[in-house]
């Protein structure tokens, strides 16, 4: 899994202490090929266009999540369980988007973004492997 790059809403967000990574809800969508990172965009809503669908495609809650602190490595981690979905035959697919999911596309705010394609479904698996050492972000 690549690092991932934070939106900056989200950093804004994590320096004030609105975001709880170890306890709100937190999900990842997929991204096609047409999607461009912009660390300015805000919200579900502002990428939902690039989103993949078809068979085996759905949003994934992400579960376990944990905030440690990592003196040995001088940095704090972000760490979750991976995803995988199953059988998914959805399209082209660039990345992953992770948001906290709140009530609606228009008031989640994306968190990060973790390029790992292009990769084409075919109705196998695909997943969103996190390294349970490096987690999904680190801070160093």
């Amino acid at each position: 899994m690549a690092y991932g790059r934070i939106y900056n809403r989200a950093k804004y967000r994590l320096l004030r202490g609105e975001e709880h990574l170890n306890s709100d809800t937190y999900k990842a969508m997929l991204v096609g090929t047409g999607y461009a990172f912009d660390a300015d965009q805000d919200y579900v809503a502002d990428v939902v266009a690039q989103e993949l669908s078809g068979t085996g495609y759905a949003r994934m809650t992400l579960g376990s999540l944990t905030v440690t602190l990592d003196d040995t490595n001088d940095r704090a981690v972000w760490g979750a369980a991976s995803v995988t979905w199953t059988g998914i035959n959805a399209g082209t697919i660039l990345g992953v988007v992770v948001y906290r999911h709140v009530t609606s596309d228009a008031d989640s705010p994306l968190v990060a973004y973790y390029e790992n394609g292009p990769i084409v479904t075919d109705g196998n698996d695909e997943a969103f492997n996190i390294d349970s050492t490096e987690g999904l972000l680190q801070f160093l």
